[in-house]
């Protein structure tokens, strides 16, 4: 999995590795990667995602 981070360097961490600290604009599965994400309990997937959400900024209000 390849984390893009806010400074514009990118870095390759394993699924379910530690993501404290850092700023994501996004995040780019590979196929390895999605049979990680598969294997996971239910309970388990819900929690990663729900923490590496946390690492993008907040949505934008936008306005029209």
């Amino acid at each position: 999995m390849e984390l893009h981070l806010n400074d514009g360097t990118n870095r390759a961490v394993r699924v379910g590795a530690r993501t404290i600290g850092l700023a994501i604009t996004g995040v780019t599965f590979g196929s390895e990667d999605l049979y990680k994400l598969l294997q996971m309990k239910d309970g388990e997937l819900r929690e990663y995602l729900g923490v590496l959400s946390t690492r993008f900024r907040p949505p934008t209000k936008e306005t029209t």
